[in-house]
């Protein structure tokens, strides 16, 4: 991205609807993006739908949503079925690192969900920040409800096949390994 454009955009001469375009964009390029910007790097996600932030031709962030990833959040937090796609979590949000301190996160954020629920007719979106590096201060600037912590994880469920062939697929009930004691789940 062109460095006088950053600094116009910085110092408000420019305003971020002149400057990025957002569309959808596919899984891949999102994740290549994730894996070069975002704090947790090449850590595996889930995406349902992927969002890029342009100038120009450039990729200059990426939002993606995901159904949610605890096993019973939907009916707990809003007594829907757990099969409801119309409730979205975001599972990563990241822009170049010289767009930091900028509105073009809230602006990235903002549009993706707006145009998800044209398209597909979402809800909502949730999201967790991870209050070890942050505290969520966009999701805040985005008016995101704040409805407390949650319980630190202790466990996850994932498929298991036992090495065998995918259709005799099982959830199991599996250990959450962190990498120190001292981290945050």
């Amino acid at each position: 991205m062109d460095l006088n454009d950053i600094e116009r955009f910085k110092n408000r001469e420019v305003k971020a609807k002149e400057l990025f375009k957002i569309k959808e964009i596919n899984k891949q390029e999102a994740y290549d993006f994730v894996k070069q910007y975002h704090y947790l790097g090449d850590a595996k996600f889930f995406t349902m739908y992927s969002y890029g932030m342009f100038n120009k031709d450039e990729l200059v962030g990426v939002a993606t949503y995901s159904i949610l990833q605890g096993i019973h959040a939907l009916e707990g937090w809003f007594g829907l079925k757990c099969n409801d796609t119309s409730v979205l979590e975001l599972s990563r949000l990241c822009l170049l690192p010289e767009l930091n301190n900028t509105n073009a996160t809230s602006y990235l954020l903002g549009n993706s969900m707006r145009m998800m629920h044209n398209t597909y007719k979402t809800r909502a979106v949730t999201t967790l920040a991870d209050s070890s590096r942050h505290i969520g201060s966009i999701y805040q600037v985005c008016n995101f409800k704040y409805y407390g912590l949650t319980a630190k994880k202790t466990e996850f469920y994932s498929y298991d096949n036992g090495g065998k062939n995918n259709s005799k697929r099982r959830l199991v009930k599996t250990p959450w390994c962190m990498a120190s004691k001292d981290k945050k789940a």
